[in-house]
């Protein structure tokens, strides 16, 4: 578990990565990232602290800024409005531009035809395909669950930490140009942890929660915007699930809400990439999707 001895700070693993003169995506860096919270007090859901991040070689920024390059808020504007509607969380699961979110946060705009996206609706996932930074420039990945790790994972009564934007409003939008509009683009990224409560692996089929295929519940506060976050495993190690649903009453946030599991969605034929699954994806490395081995002991 990445956490420093004697402190209750949270940290991620985190890669970074490039590509090699022969065109190959690596990973060209690998550091923890603190998720410290803005209040002391806070420990359960918290916005987290913006301070600097140094990683070498290179690597020198904000821990928003270095989170936001792997961790992204899901937006879209309808033509006509004069604000951008804030939908939820999303985050990039390779370097192409591969990007996952709850199936639910783009169901709205692809009923409004803002369209570029695959949704299955067998569970809360939806997978989604961001156009390329440049030549030679990668979106950050994180690394999600994948054959060959090992690790606690969410086992009911392991921890659970989601990172993403809660509490987004929709920005009101002023015209420069017609071209180019201005507004209040701060979103602020929280974590909200918890403890794994029950999982149904069999929920496509059973139908015993509300929140559709296979999934699991967790004491965690999951207010709008984080719909579509990551969750970490115990280990804070991969992306083992998405945020999915959260209850929020007069007094904020319940402490109880429902992920969906990742691991059901990598074998799902992607139609835009002519019917290939994730699982096909970690083998031909075309896409730089994170891929780790951990040998027998």
């Amino acid at each position: 578990m990445i956490q420093k001895q004697g402190s209750t700070d949270l940290e991620i693993f985190k890669p970074f990565f490039g590509r090699r003169g022969d065109g190959v995506w690596e990973i060209q860096a690998m550091a923890s990232v603190p998720l410290k919270p803005k209040n002391a007090e806070d420990s359960d859901f918290y916005a987290v602290e913006n301070d600097m991040f140094v990683a070498q070689p290179n690597i020198i920024g904000t821990i928003h800024s270095v989170l936001a390059k792997s961790i992204v808020p899901i937006v879209a504007h309808v033509p006509g409005e004069t604000h951008l509607r804030c939908l939820g969380t999303g985050f990039f699961i390779s370097c192409t531009g591969l990007l996952i979110t709850a199936a639910h946060v783009i169901t709205d705009p692809i009923d409004r035809r803002y369209g570029g996206v695959e949704i299955k609706l067998t569970s809360d996932t939806a997978l989604c395909k961001v156009t390329e930074l440049g030549a030679g420039i990668a979106h950050q990945p994180l690394p999600i669950i994948q054959p060959g790790l090992r690790g606690i994972g969410i086992a009911v009564g392991k921890s659970a930490t989601a990172i993403g934007y809660a509490g987004m409003q929709d920005v009101e939008l002023s015209m420069e140009r017609s071209d180019m509009a201005s507004g209040d683009f701060r979103f602020e990224l929280h974590v909200s942890r918890g403890t794994v409560l029950e999982r149904f692996p069999d929920n496509a089929e059973c139908r015993q929660v509300p929140t559709p295929g296979a999934c699991f519940s967790a004491s965690m506060k999951l207010p709008a915007g984080m719909s579509g976050s990551p969750i970490f495993d115990d280990e804070r190690l991969y992306v083992h699930g998405v945020v999915s649903k959260g209850w929020e009453d007069e007094s904020g946030p319940s402490n109880h809400g429902y992920g969906s599991m990742l691991e059901h969605s990598l074998r799902i034929p992607i139609r835009f990439l002519d019917g290939k699954t994730l699982l096909d994806l970690f083998k031909e490395q075309e896409h730089g999707l994170p891929k780790f081995f951990i040998p027998d002991a």
